[in-house]
């Protein structure tokens, strides 16, 4: 028998009791649970849907869903890193190449104009605030991408981590080693320009290509019991 759609809401409320809010792990969870209670119900229509649902959970054991929520973080761990490396490959043997080439391009020729800066401060200045621009544009896409769901998405709130990460680690780290080379030789700087500022604007497409298809991804299984 297929479940009514008051009988999926009922199912849903239930898993949000257990403490299960994203909608990634609830909807896995939901998946698992709904064919789980139609089979005891079909076994047995008397049974009442509170009744089914409290049996499946309790044959989760001690640890209830929490066994399914740490099978989905795994599982879509290796999900990510799998469409990463398939982003980031594109971008370096495939027709996007050339996209990358252009953007190393653009910036050596703005770094053959402008540099070498006077200060090593500047390159901290500049890539400090490349990186906070990065960041901002990111965490907007990342806000426009949520409005459907806000906090309540697991895939988004990792992505928003990795906000973070890209602000901390392009914003500041490329601008001390830059400039620590600067103190050595005024030479490498200007390479380092190029190749330190391309990689910050290229995380910056891929993780967006990576937002959009989480949001995809996330956006077919809310549908799916919507």
């Amino acid at each position: 028998m297929k479940l009514a759609q008051d009988q999926i809401t009922e199912i849903k409320k239930f898993i949000h009791s257990r403490g299960f809010t994203h909608i990634e792990i609830e909807m896995e969870i939901l998946d698992h649970v709904a064919s789980a209670v139609e089979a005891k119900m079909e076994k047995n229509p008397n049974k009442s849907i509170s009744k089914a649902i409290h049996e499946v959970h309790a044959g989760f054991g001690v640890m209830g869903f929490s066994v399914m929520e740490d099978e989905f973080r795994k599982s879509f761990s290796k999900l990510s890193r799998d469409k990463l490396v398939d982003i980031v490959f594109d971008y370096i043997a495939s027709v996007k190449a050339l996209r990358t080439l252009a953007i190393l391009l653009f910036f050596y020729l703005i770094g053959d104009t402008i540099l070498p800066f006077e200060n090593g401060t500047y390159y901290k200045i500049y890539f400090y605030l490349l990186g906070m621009i990065e960041a901002i544009i990111l965490l907007l896409a990342l806000y426009s991408g949520t409005k459907k769901w806000r906090k309540k998405s697991f895939v988004f709130s990792v992505y928003g981590m990795y906000t973070a990460f890209s602000f901390t680690l392009f914003g500041q780290g490329f601008g001390i080693l830059t400039d620590i080379f600067y103190q050595t030789n005024r030479l490498i700087p200007g390479l380092l320009f190029a190749m330190f500022s391309t990689i910050t604007v290229l995380y910056a497409i891929i993780f967006y290509e990576m937002m959009q298809w989480g949001y995809r991804w996330t956006n077919e299984r809310y549908l799916k019991y919507a």
